[in-house]
């Protein structure tokens, strides 16, 4: 009966403490971690800020490189922020400073060498001499 009365209190102290670990923000469920009035700075030429996570989210705003956001959260390697024209939205954390996150493979088109354009009216020339009569 001595273990049985303790167990309320302990069952209080457990509410408590995850109480105060979602008002400090350090418990989250989006994926990540919260990130609570922190600034980023802008890595790429231009960054695309998207609704959602995902790069087929439509874009909000773009925004240049050096600019400062300020970071809301994160999801996973997505970003969550507030633009300086207070636009909020997701950006992929590569291109932000202080999150380690790789960077994207390009998906560049390959470099073919430039080739003449054919005119419809040209014949295929004929390795053999013309025929004199």
């Amino acid at each position: 009966m001595h273990t049985r009365s303790r167990l309320p209190l302990r069952l209080l102290l457990a509410c408590a403490f995850a109480s105060c670990l979602v008002a400090l923000g350090c418990a989250s469920s989006t994926g990540g971690s919260s990130y609570i009035s922190r600034t980023s700075t802008v890595t790429a030429y231009r960054l695309n800020v998207r609704a959602d996570p995902s790069i087929n989210a439509p874009v909000l705003d773009v925004i240049s490189r050096g600019q400062t956001v300020d970071v809301l959260s994160r999801r996973y390697n997505w970003i969550k922020i507030r633009t300086p024209n207070h636009h909020v939205g997701w950006s992929y954390g590569a291109f932000l400073s202080g999150f380690n996150i790789p960077k994207p493979e390009s998906k560049a088109p390959e470099y073919k060498e430039a080739q003449p354009e054919k005119k419809e009216s040209e014949e295929p020339k004929s390795e053999q001499p013309p025929v004199v009569l």
